[in-house]
């Protein structure tokens, strides 16, 4: 990537997100799989909500302005419609099943700390989990 290009990437909340979820965003799988339909207006309406608290937020740190209101490419509003997994999480004592040979991470993964079922909980599922596994082929390999 040169520098002058950058890709940013907007995660709402919880809250932000079931309230838009009747929303798919015109370039999303759902839409152009399935055929799900997408209100170009509130589309618009989400996305503008979004850049405005990415902008509020981040203030300089996102470039000028102008850049996040015209990209060269975008933006595209994405809903992930595994987003919101139901309770009861899967146990982190019962993520890895080494008779399977098999690990889980992801944010369907409780971790203890209260953010399973979140962007950030996935990538602090995923940490530990390399974390364990590394402490486990270390182990096979004599290596810490």
């Amino acid at each position: 990537m040169s520098a002058v290009s950058r890709a940013q990437v907007l995660h709402s909340t919880h809250e932000f997100a079931r309230s838009a979820a009747h929303v798919y965003g015109a370039t999303s799988t759902a839409a152009r799989i399935a055929g799900a339909k997408s209100d170009a207006g509130e589309e618009g309406r989400i996305l503008d909500a979004m850049l405005v608290a990415a902008e509020k937020r981040l203030g300089g740190l996102l470039g000028p302005a102008a850049a996040i209101r015209s990209p060269a490419w975008g933006p595209h509003l994405h809903r992930w419609g595994a987003a919101f997994p139901d309770a009861p999480l899967l146990p982190e004592g019962r993520a890895v099943v080494p008779s399977a040979r098999v690990a889980f991470c992801g944010d369907f993964v409780e971790g203890g700390e209260g953010r399973g079922g979140s962007v950030e909980g996935a990538a602090l599922s995923g940490l530990r989990l390399a974390k364990a596994l590394q402490r486990e082929i270390g182990g096979l390999c004599g290596v810490d």
